[in-house]
């Protein structure tokens, strides 16, 4: 029922200048091929995956959440918080008065950041610069041919828009252009620095050829830093940006924009190596193995193999399976269809 073909018999039989929203009870007289109980086995096994993967997906995102807020929280300096309100001074200081900088949401989580037992610092300060993604006007990079499948030699394109909550992409455009274009290199983040979703981000942590981003897209990008060390950073974001912080540095409306300039505004604190890996792993474990099991489907040991696979996995793991086993599901149903 959620196939093209089920939908497209429910739009022929809705009358024309319809949409399929009015198509009353015509899912009532929709023809659904029934194929061979091995088959119905096979993708029931492999639809019931990926509802476990998606829910193991989001369950992730928030552990590494939790594990990030009991960090902070019980490893803090004798210092208390105390919420002062704003003065003369830090207007001057911080030179603006559109801001959420000096509400006590704000404060409190800048306090938590700042007295951290092993210290905080600037994303700057800590080996961190930022880039504006590619400028993909025509009148910028001239004409561009777009399409929604993968050709060689074309760019790939992440659009901030399309990266969700949990640091995942949604949908991949390609477009071919004769210019050499601003790149995103395997451990960089791209934070969406603008709009009502500002500050979902997505970093790349395997080389996928060339890829770009547009610029409503930040590229932030870290000089010999280890994968984990990146990854750590994207998570930060991340927590940031469930706390409301990422909204309150931002300017402007219609969601604001979160300008390079402000990065400063954030600190990260200095987690120890240990418990940064451990916060990196959750999100992203990458071995190619973890679809194996997938493409070569064995019905006797599929949901063995599967539970293995799903504990090891991060978030960016859990996302390929999906990808996988929903590509696997809509090529089966286009063969019972044929």
């Amino acid at each position: 029922m959620k196939s093209s073909f089920f939908k497209e018999q429910i739009d022929l039989m809705t009358p024309k200048g319809a949409t399929i929203r009015h198509s009353k009870d015509a899912y009532k007289y929709s023809k659904i091929p029934i194929p061979k109980k091995s088959l119905i086995k096979k993708i029931s096994m492999l639809t019931k995956s990926y509802i476990l993967k998606e829910r193991l997906l989001r369950d992730k995102f928030y552990s590494i959440n939790e594990i990030i807020s009991n960090e902070l929280k019980e490893n803090q300096k004798s210092n208390s918080f105390e919420y002062k309100l704003l003065t003369f001074n830090d207007l001057i200081e911080n030179n603006r008065f559109d801001t959420g900088l000096y509400t006590e949401n704000f404060k409190k989580i800048e306090h938590l950041i700042k007295n951290y037992k092993n210290g905080s610092d600037t994303i700057t300060n800590l080996g961190f610069y930022s880039i504006r993604g590619q400028n993909l006007a025509v009148s910028v990079i001239g004409k561009s041919i777009y399409s929604d499948k993968e050709k060689h030699n074309f760019y790939k394109l992440f659009l901030p828009t399309h990266i969700t909550k949990y640091g995942t992409i949604s949908k991949v455009i390609y477009f071919g252009n004769s210019r050499n274009l601003i790149e995103v290199k395997n451990g960089d983040i791209i934070f969406g620095a603008e709009g009502f979703e500002k500050g979902r981000s997505h970093i790349l942590t395997h080389q996928v050829g060339k890829l770009t981003t547009n610029y409503h897209g930040t590229i932030l990008r870290g000089e010999n830093k280890k994968d984990y060390e990146s990854i750590f950073l994207k998570c930060m974001l991340d927590w940031y940006r469930e706390k409301g912080i990422i909204d309150a540095i931002a300017v402007g409306g219609n969601g604001g924009s979160f300008s390079t300039k402000y990065w400063n505004f954030l600190h990260l604190p200095k987690f120890e190596d240990k418990k940064q890996k451990k916060i990196a792993k959750l999100y992203s474990n990458h071995k190619d193995t973890y679809i194996n099991h997938i493409l070569n489907f064995n019905p006797d040991k599929f949901e063995e193999d599967d539970k293995k696979v799903n504990k090891d996995s991060g978030i960016l793991d859990l996302d390929i399976q999906i990808k996988t086993i929903k590509n696997l599901i809509n090529n089966e149903i286009k063969e019972i269809v044929s």
